[in-house]
């Protein structure tokens, strides 16, 4: 399956740029930098989730339990990244982020990144369910695809 089709199964979408910073001694994307790009992609899909408070400061929000990257081919400057991501396994106090990052120059999927996220009161120091209105957000973008 081409990977313009892959991307076309994810909700939220995001291109990024590779920049000559971004590799290391070995001349390919340093291995932070991926979960870099997989914290914008986040952050870009709980901006369509307005029920959720990103700054962690005054109420509801997320929190990264726990976080897995698998590198499947190496990136080099200059190239174009495309990123896609959706929420699995969703349930009253947790889901997974699901981020595939692809190619545009090598036109194939180069990472694949999963994130256990955690609903957290920031108030209140603790693990907290979705909202009703947090969930049909998250089920009506998920529906996009």
């Amino acid at each position: 399956m081409e990977y313009q089709e892959l991307l076309n199964k994810f909700p939220v979408k995001l291109q990024l740029p590779v920049q000559w910073g971004d590799m290391d001694a070995f001349q390919h994307v340093n291995n932070v930098r991926y979960l870099r790009w997989f914290e914008s992609a986040r952050v870009e899909y709980m901006r369509y989730l307005p029920s959720i408070e990103l700054s962690g400061e005054t109420s509801i929000g997320v929190i990264v339990g726990a976080i897995e990257c698998k590198y499947l081919f190496p990136v080099t400057y200059p190239d174009t990244i495309d990123l896609g991501i959706r929420i699995e396994n969703l349930e009253a106090e947790k889901f997974d982020m699901v981020c595939q990052m692809f190619s545009q120059h090598h036109q194939r999927i180069v990472t694949i990144a999963k994130a256990k996220i955690v609903i957290y009161d920031y108030i209140n120091f603790r693990r907290t369910k979705l909202t009703k209105e947090m969930l049909a957000e998250i089920q009506a973008l998920e529906n996009r695809r």
